[in-house]
């Protein structure tokens, strides 16, 4: 025992070969002796350390050194013995792998005899695991030949031949355990509403009216929505009621300290609906991550993804990203993933997902994707879509008028998915197919400004300027996939057929 140390009991010593070693324990204080081959003890350092924490000694040691003890630790060549003394040795903990989550996104809006892309980007990894992933067709409409292109992509295609539902199912598999599947329908019929009813909220004192926002939440063919809002959970002894709940934002004031949860329906006009709730508490709120846009690069180039996070406390976030896919062949890897924009090279064609997840210093965020598409084909046409993507990926939400500039919330991604999958039809030789998803939906999502004065229900954008912008890059991409398709280049023209089929 020495003086002026808590008390330790000697745990483990022996040769030290100069390679770190690494411990992990529970007690405040790591005592460390370095013993020279004369049996003097050379340096006897101490440092404060959290419980449970791993720490490494060669790094722990170089940390408190004077120059003297530096010098001895880099050239002394009698310096052999390094012992180690803590309070109740602990053994790590061994790594309880956590179940993927799998998430599909499905398309805004579906038209017989077209190609439709499903997505599978926004499944994820608590533990940041690499995924593979299952698609199965669960459901077809009879007589339908329709099969997925590849069942193993992060997105794949099928061409929705005839009009009706198509069933999808998709198993995310973090290389251990399959994800719960999850299910979604694919329809050529009335599509279902999105009720978003905003991010959690929190709240430092009562009395100070709080405002709800649904306005986020929209419907695949334009219809227009009607909003019931009711509180679900309130504080015990709360007699609060909310204004106005058949509005899209609606408020209620705080009587009690506590957690607060309002529920928003949303139904169209033939009868769908949806639901999502908001939380708004005194305690604290989940941060929210922000994996950044979507984007396209050419193969071999660093890829720099810018993300982010929030907090409705305001607490300061750490960052954590991971590869949640990458292409077969890919030996990429992340520099700084604990920052807000790591980088890597994409050094094959195909896809590649990002996860991030954010922490507050208590709670983790749920994890939140980028997709990066990697293409080895570079000429006009990838050029002109890859700008197209960046384009649309770095669009504001709202103009400089307020005016709303996406659909809805999902519609950015979609759109950019929509761009992507006419990508990998080029990369397997599918010029046909690409022209085709271009002509009859990629077009079709931003010409109603174009044809009409003013955007349709097919548009994802919603503003002319932004439009009619968007609308003169696929020009050349058009004229190139004819003749690529074996076809003769003709004048661009757009294609209209806004009566949905079969729609009931």
């Amino acid at each position: 025992m020495l003086k002026g140390i808590p008390g330790s009991s000697f745990v483990n010593g022996g040769l030290w070969d100069g390679t770190p070693k690494t411990f992990q324990v529970n007690p405040p204080t790591v005592l460390m002796r370095l013993k020279s081959l004369n049996g003097e003890v050379d340096a006897v350092l101490a440092r404060e350390v959290g419980s449970g924490r791993v720490v490494n000694f060669t790094a722990a040691v170089s940390y408190d050194v004077t120059n003297y003890y530096g010098y001895l630790l880099r050239d002394h060549k009698t310096l052999r013995d390094l012992y180690v003394n803590a309070v109740n040795w602990a053994a790590p903990p061994l790594p309880v792998n956590a179940s993927p989550t799998a998430v599909i996104t499905p398309p805004a809006a579906v038209h017989a005899g077209t190609t439709v892309s499903v997505a599978g980007s926004q499944s994820s990894d608590p533990d940041g695991n690499r995924l593979s992933y299952r698609w199965t067709m669960t459901a077809r409409p009879a007589g339908s030949g329709a099969v997925f292109n590849d069942p193993t992509n992060v997105m794949p295609t099928f061409v929705a031949d005839i009009s009706g539902d198509y069933g999808v199912e998709l198993v995310v598999n973090d290389g251990t355990v399959d994800s719960a599947p999850v299910r979604a329908m694919v329809s050529s019929r009335n599509g279902s509403p999105t009720a978003d009813a905003g991010p959690d909220q929190a709240l430092t004192s009562n009395g100070v009216r709080v405002l709800l926002d649904g306005s986020n939440s929209s419907d695949p063919d334009s219809d227009t929505l009607i909003y019931a809002w009711r509180l679900v959970s309130v504080p015990p002894g709360s007699t609060v009621t909310l204004d106005f709940p058949n509005v899209a934002r609606p408020g209620f004031t705080p009587d009690i300290k506590g957690t607060y949860v309002a529920e928003l329906v949303v139904t169209d006009r033939f009868g769908a609906s949806h639901g999502d709730s908001v939380m708004v508490s005194f305690n604290n709120i989940a941060p929210v991550a922000d994996a950044g846009p979507d984007k396209v690069v050419n193969v071999g180039t660093q890829v720099i993804v810018n993300g982010g996070g929030s907090d409705g406390n305001g607490d300061r976030l750490a960052y954590k990203w991971s590869f949640g896919a990458t292409p077969v062949g890919s030996s990429a890897s992340l520099l700084g993933a604990d920052t807000t924009s790591p980088s890597f090279i994409a050094d094959v064609a195909g896809t590649y997902v990002l996860q991030l997840m954010t922490n507050d210093g208590a709670v983790n965020s749920a994890a939140d994707t980028a997709v990066v598409e990697a293409i080895a084909v570079n000429n006009a046409t990838t050029a002109t879509l890859r700008d197209l993507v960046a384009y649309v990926s770095g669009l504001p939400n709202v103009d400089a008028q307020g005016r709303k500039v996406f659909k809805h919330k999902r519609a950015r991604r979609i759109f950019v998915h929509d761009l992507m999958a006419s990508f990998r039809m080029m990369k397997d030789n599918r010029y046909r197919a690409a022209l085709e998803r271009l002509n009859n939906r990629d077009k079709r999502a931003m010409d109603g400004c174009s044809v009409n004065g003013m955007a349709d229900r097919n548009d994802l954008t919603r503003t002319c300027a932004e439009q009619t912008k968007a609308l003169q890059m696929p020009q050349e991409a058009t004229s190139y996939l004819e003749e690529a398709a074996g076809r003769a280049p003709r004048p661009f023209r757009l294609q209209r057929n806004d009566q949905k089929q079969g729609r009931q």
